[in-house]
């Protein structure tokens, strides 16, 4: 199915400069994250090229008080559901890396996310994975695919770094050299592999929310 994508912008209001009169500064804008939805699957992600920080402005922070009733209320009016009959919660953070600068909060942060899932899920099961490999988070994956019914729902919260290379998105893994992409296909994911992992299963939906910048490296 071609992949849908909807950018969520809030318009900030700007005073006109008219002549004589000192032009107004502009608002900041508020951070907001670009929503793709394909087939059952909703992905929250930064915008291409957005600094995150580590405590403060990011995907984590602006989603945790949007989520109630068991979706995600967005700007624009847009819903989006997250629980199924059951629903799998997948949260992985990562603080401490081998070849890149350490995190201090990217747990915390999927600890946070995960929680509120579950008080707004009536049946959940819960997988915290903290600086996970490779392997053993689609170890994980594979579990959870041998449990999950069409009428479930899977929710994966990834927190950590990320880097963006020749227009493909990667979550860095604890294990990751960060100086030499050649290995990466052994230590670290692509956001489009987690989203075909999760196109095979059957489920009522899915949501990943990844909390991990896009910027090129």
């Amino acid at each position: 199915m071609k992949l849908k994508i909807l950018t969520l912008t809030l318009i900030t209001l700007s005073t006109l400069a008219f002549a004589g009169l000192p032009q107004a500064e502009e608002e900041p804008k508020e951070f907001t994250p670009e929503i793709k939805i394909s087939s059952n699957i909703t992905t929250i992600l930064p915008q291409i090229g957005v600094r995150l920080e580590d405590k403060g402005e990011n995907i984590s922070s602006y989603l945790l008080n949007k989520i109630s009733k068991g979706e995600i209320h967005l700007n624009n009016n847009i819903d989006i559901s997250l629980c199924g009959e059951t629903t799998y919660i997948i949260g992985v953070g990562t603080n401490q890396y081998q070849y890149a600068p350490n995190l201090q909060y990217a747990i915390s942060d999927t600890k946070q996310i995960v929680n509120r899932v579950e008080e707004n899920c009536k049946k959940s099961k819960t997988y915290v994975l903290k600086n996970a490999s490779k392997k053993k988070i689609l170890q994980t994956l594979k579990d959870i695919s041998k449990k999950v019914s069409k009428k479930d729902s899977i929710v994966f919260n990834f927190s950590g770094h990320g880097v963006r290379v020749k227009e493909k998105d990667y979550l860095l893994t604890s294990e990751v050299n960060i100086k030499n992409s050649s290995s990466w296909k052994f230590s670290a994911l692509t956001i489009d592999s987690i989203q075909d992992t999760l196109k095979r299963m059957p489920l009522k939906g899915a949501v990943l929310i990844i909390d991990a910048e896009r910027v090129t490296n």
